[in-house]
């Protein structure tokens, strides 16, 4: 299991007895993770939480508010035990990232908060609701070249074959070594199938209801572009912020990883000037964390309501659990492994397989086509189209 540690950590090693220790401390976090990962979403707990809904709206529906308000507070105490529960399952992932390969962590730890800059305002001669307008068109002129700065970003990530490819697209500077790092690492794979290396989702626009509510907290409005980069490694996390601090003018970071303690569910946070003064909004999750943040948030939201009302409306759809089932599920499929799912491996091998044998075909079909003679149709060897039928019945379970 020597394969667990890195060089550095070797080296730190005095004797064998010094180098199980070590390899037992990375097994045992791997093997918290992996018990972490499986228990985010607790099926019984959304059946619980439900049940409490039902009675609440029962009660709100029959007028009884002050009965429906007993019920609320039972059901936010259950959702803040949940959150709790989910909070804690954030410091046992944070594990897993700073240990699995402290080289890959460290420049993350550089990264640093920076200060806060205002969104570019409206014309103070507008009305209130009116510079809420104002900005909400401002916002869907930039959309657009946002979604297109930021999609090439992790194109050129995802398309790179070394670190130091990337630093020299966008010249960062490596004279240290300090991206001299695997692109891929074994440790800190964030899909298998296609070997990207970071995701993006960007936010929808943001309704004129919130956007009012907010500035009439004396809030500018700096997150109505926004996308969220899904990691898992932290070299890369670190890399990608190099990258933006390099094209854009970076304000309000703040890197809510470095925290002792953790209340909520961290990222990388910042705004970007895409141009014109004009912010938008980042955020740089580790998968890991995603995963927590988004079932931490249905229960969050009950737990900071004011009143059964503003939960009223159902949490948790039945038509989610058949998707998150299988999302969640694959955790409880992974081996020790290096954290490697063998299963999507052998799907990701079978995939190349029929790409290889749908080649084949085509160029035997040209072969014959272009041959001599008229002769009948020609048909496709009966040996690779049995072939290619077996292999895409594996992987017709995906």
């Amino acid at each position: 299991m020597l394969e667990l540690l890195t060089v550095d950590e070797m080296k730190a090693c005095d004797t064998d007895n010094d180098i199980q220790a070590a390899v037992d401390k990375k097994k045992a976090t791997m093997g918290e993770n992996k018990s972490a990962m499986a228990n985010i979403v607790d099926y019984t707990a959304r059946e619980r939480a439900t049940e409490l809904q039902t009675k609440m709206f029962g009660k709100l529906k029959a007028a009884a508010v002050d009965d429906a308000q007993v019920t609320f507070d039972e059901l936010k105490a259950f959702c803040g035990d949940q959150a709790k529960r989910l909070g804690n399952l954030i410091a046992v992932v944070m594990n897993k990232y700073k240990m699995t390969d402290p080289r890959r962590y460290e420049p993350f730890e550089q990264v640093q908060d920076i200060a806060v800059k205002e969104q570019a305002p409206p014309p103070a001669t507008l009305s209130l609701p009116q510079q809420v307008d104002f900005q909400l068109a401002n916002a869907s002129w930039f959309e657009e070249e946002f979604r297109a700065a930021m999609t090439e970003v992790a194109s050129v990530f995802n398309e790179a074959k070394t670190c130091e490819e990337i630093c020299e697209h966008y010249d960062i500077d490596n004279s240290s070594g300090k991206w001299s790092k695997e692109l891929r690492a074994e440790v800190f794979h964030l899909d298998l199938r296609t070997n990207q290396v970071v995701k993006t989702q960007f936010g929808p626009a943001k309704g004129f209801p919130r956007a009012l509510e907010k500035m009439t907290q004396g809030k500018t409005l700096r997150d109505l572009n926004r996308v969220t980069f899904e990691f898992e490694d932290p070299l890369l996390m670190a890399l990608c912020f190099e990258v933006l601090n390099k094209k854009y003018n970076i304000y309000g970071l703040k890197n809510k990883y470095l925290q002792e303690t953790f209340k909520e569910p961290p990222n990388l946070h910042m705004n970007l000037d895409i141009r014109e003064g004009w912010l938008c909004e980042v955020q740089m999750l580790f998968r890991d964390i995603l995963l927590i943040k988004k079932e931490l948030h249905k229960f969050y939201d009950v737990n900071r309501a004011d009143g059964p009302f503003v939960v009223a409306g159902k949490l948790f759809k039945s038509s989610e659990n058949s998707t998150e089932t299988k999302h969640y599920e694959e955790y409880s499929k992974i081996e020790s492994n290096n954290g490697v799912n063998p299963l999507l491996e052998i799907l990701k091998r079978k995939d190349l397989e029929i790409s290889k044998l749908k080649k084949e075909l085509r160029s035997q079909r040209e072969g014959e086509k272009g041959g001599e003679g008229g002769g009948e149709k020609p048909r496709p060897s009966l040996k690779i189209l049995k072939r290619m039928s077996s292999r895409q019945s594996m992987t017709q379970s995906r």
